[in-house]
């Protein structure tokens, strides 16, 4: 029962939900949806790193020669970025686990 003017707290407080599938998984913490973003985003330019440095080189009227070492660069950028990406999914599983410990009693 919910009392007019007071909003329910916690687990008791439920957001827009379609319902359709697992719709529980949608409602998960913003860290999530950003490593998420994240890696698709990774993906996604590593997927056309070529035109990516090349558009960048026409951008910046740059000579056509640079667009190995700058493409390598590139790359090697995408790779730091995705390994960063890592270790914010162990941190995230780490915290779960942690939290999973300290509260046994909800199995």
């Amino acid at each position: 029962m919910v009392i007019p003017g007071h909003e329910p707290q916690g687990p008791a407080r439920r957001g827009l939900s379609l319902g359709i599938g697992h719709s529980g998984r949608l409602r998960s913490d913003a860290g999530v949806r950003w490593l998420v973003l994240g890696h698709l985003l990774v993906f996604a330019l590593a997927l056309n790193d070529e035109e990516f440095v090349g558009m960048a080189l026409a951008a910046a009227n740059l000579p056509e020669r640079l667009l190995f070492p700058m493409e390598i660069a590139f790359s090697f950028l995408l790779f730091v970025a995705w390994g960063c990406l890592t270790v914010g999914w162990v941190r995230l599983v780490e915290r779960l686990r942690r939290e999973r410990i300290e509260t046994p009693g909800d199995r």
